[in-house]
């Protein structure tokens, strides 16, 4: 049951990464804008996986 709650979880970020940006996009046609919400969503992918795994070690 914890399975299927973190895949569905997973799921439901990406989805976010991909939409949020593009919402933003499609109501103020500013690709300045779209760019910078969309690097700052992979910010938390590159920076935490290496503390999460000092923690879990």
């Amino acid at each position: 049951m914890v399975v299927i709650g973190q895949i569905i979880s997973l799921f439901e970020n990406a989805v976010l990464r991909f939409a949020l940006p593009l919402y933003l996009l499609n109501q103020t046609h500013s690709a300045a804008l779209f760019g910078m919400v969309s690097a700052c969503s992979f910010i938390p992918m590159i920076m935490l996986p290496p503390i999460g795994g000092i923690v879990a070690d």
